[in-house]
């Protein structure tokens, strides 16, 4: 904020509390504000925490007053201030609400929003949404994306990516293939315990243990 300017901005205060039902919550909102100091341009911008009680209070509402409510947070995704684009994307997919599947596929897609969709993408729990966390299980850019994707998707309890799991179990190496093999045990039940047993004879004790986990 330069002198004599003010500033106004959103928080996404369900990132830091549980605000998922009727109610008044008294809410404490801790923030640092950049202010440049002397109204001159070498003026030094210096961090101001803001502190304050805010009280909030949340109502029943409909699913078309929820996405109404969401549009400017929408909208911010392509704005160039990282700190409000990076709270929007917080919001979109840790609250994701169904109105927000196309917009978390589409974050997906981009390797600095990713991490972020993942969750998204677990939380959704939708036909594409598994669809989507099935391609970077496969196909990620990295191998922590991969596992991540994985892990999304054994959670889902969709029984029908078995195959998915089967194959990367028997193809992978190193701790993707342990994921692979958890992920069959979670998803599987009884029915994986066949294929597991074969693991329980690897030379890699990790190997062994996912087996036993799974």
């Amino acid at each position: 904020i330069k002198p004599n300017q003010s500033h106004s901005g959103r928080i996404f205060v369900n990132h830091y509390y549980q605000l998922d039902q009727p109610g008044d919550y008294e809410v404490k909102i801790d923030r640092n504000v950049y202010v440049e100091d002397a109204p001159i341009p070498s003026g030094r911008a210096v961090p101001v925490e803001m502190m304050g009680d805010v009280d909030i209070q949340v109502v029943q509402g409909s699913e078309q007053e929820l996405e109404s409510a969401f549009q400017p947070v929408l909208r911010d995704l392509t704005s160039t201030n990282f700190q409000r684009r990076w709270q929007d994307v917080q919001a979109v997919t840790d609250l994701a609400q169904p109105f927000f599947e196309q917009t978390i596929l589409d974050l997906s897609k981009n390797p600095g929003d990713v991490w972020a969709a993942i969750e998204g993408l677990y939380k959704l729990n939708t036909k594409r949404s598994r669809d989507r966390l099935a391609e970077l299980a496969e196909h990620g850019e990295s191998d922590m994306i991969r596992e991540q994707a994985m892990e999304a998707l054994a959670a889902s309890g969709d029984t029908d990516y078995l195959p998915l799991f089967f194959r990367r179990a028997q193809t992978l190496k190193g701790y993707e293939q342990v994921v692979a093999i958890e992920s069959v045990g979670l998803l599987g039940g009884d029915k994986a315990v066949p294929f597991l047993l074969n693991f329980l004879r690897s030379p890699d004790p990790q190997v062994r243990g996912a087996a036993v986990r799974g």
